[in-house]
């Protein structure tokens, strides 16, 4: 009795190691395979299912929007307004990019949330004059068309930025022209054939007076 359960014992360790041996050559001739594979991340496939590695789920994460500098002066301005309407001054200095100055209103149509509007900003920075807008959502337009009803209308193209978040008009001399024109505007309707910027109004109020030490910053 025991001579035959010790070779029962002995035929199943045989039959198991035996087992073993095909299964090790056939993982061996997978393998294989799998190094001709030319392609990095088929190869890698292929050994995860030859030798039945673990695949642990990493849950993806959102890539998160990189801002542009200018629309985070601007959206600071606004949570730090101290007026209720017409534009806001800011002037901050830098060892890097001396004294800079920028205005900022929010879009005054009604049908705006609170903190919803788009913000027009006008600025000098690194004594370059600059004319921007600021939207809460991304636009999809990468180019439009803009007109300022002033003394004269001054008609440019503004073009957006990688973000979609800040449409700008070209710095430095339009820029001045776009800003002049708003001098002279009785009211300030921006016109577009962009429909998230035609009918934006801003308040001009106290802009005349605001805007001098900008003006005298940039030298225009």
């Amino acid at each position: 009795m025991i001579k035959q359960v010790l070779m029962v014992g002995l035929l199943s360790h045989v039959s198991i190691s035996a087992i073993a041996s095909v299964n090790s050559d056939e993982v061996m001739i997978q393998a294989q395979h799998c190094r001709s594979i030319g392609a990095n991340l088929a190869r890698l496939e292929c050994f995860d299912r030859v030798f039945s590695t673990p695949i642990k789920t990493v849950p993806l994460i959102k890539n998160s929007t990189v801002m542009p500098q200018s629309w985070q002066w601007a959206i600071d301005s606004e949570k730090n307004r101290t007026t209720a309407v017409g534009f806001n001054a800011n002037k901050g200095d830098s060892v890097t990019e001396g004294e800079r100055y920028w205005l900022t209103a929010p879009a005054i149509n009604k049908h705006f949330a609170k903190g919803k509007a788009p913000v027009l900003m006008l600025s000098c920075i690194e004594n370059i004059s600059r004319v921007e807008l600021v939207f809460p959502e991304p636009i999809q337009e990468s180019r439009v068309s803009v007109s300022i009803p002033g003394i004269p209308v001054v008609t440019q193209n503004w073009i957006s930025d990688d973000t979609g978040y800040l449409l700008r008009s070209g710095r430095g001399i339009p820029a001045i022209e776009a800003m002049k024109s708003m001098l002279t505007a009785p009211q300030l309707i921006l016109r577009s054939n962009a429909k998230d910027v035609d009918g934006l109004a801003f308040d001009t109020t106290d802009l005349r007076s605001v805007i001098e030490p900008m003006r005298k910053a940039c030298r225009w």
